[in-house]
């Protein structure tokens, strides 16, 4: 998700005064780490190589998050609620977020 729209939708709640309940924000598109690597590989131009890490190395014993991290296999939150009490939808789409993500750290 774009800081844009998350702050968009933040200010909309906040001008209805709405604070009842738990309310997810987030994109439209679901896309796995793998494909997300590959789609940064192509608009960077990068040469990098994608290595995949195994479950099993990433969160063993030794390594530092291993104890208070779990990984969710899938994660999409729903809009539904969001959508009605603010008509949210989000004005960017993952290429625009990752293009600007992308300029930001080329222009630093």
């Amino acid at each position: 998700m774009h800081v844009d729209d998350a702050t968009d939708a933040l200010i909309k709640l906040m001008k209805i005064n709405y604070y009842k309940e738990v309310i997810h924000i987030g994109g439209t598109q679901n896309i796995s780490i793998l494909n997300l690597a590959k789609k940064i590989k192509k608009i960077t131009k990068s040469n990098s190589r994608i290595i995949k890490v195994g479950y099993k190395f990433a969160y063993s014993k030794n390594k530092i998050f291993s104890n208070i991290y779990e990984d969710i296999i899938r994660r999409h939150p729903s809009i539904k609620k969001i959508k009605k009490l603010i008509n949210f939808k989000p004005k960017f789409n993952l290429n625009k977020i990752l293009k600007d993500i992308i300029n930001f750290h080329k222009n630093k």
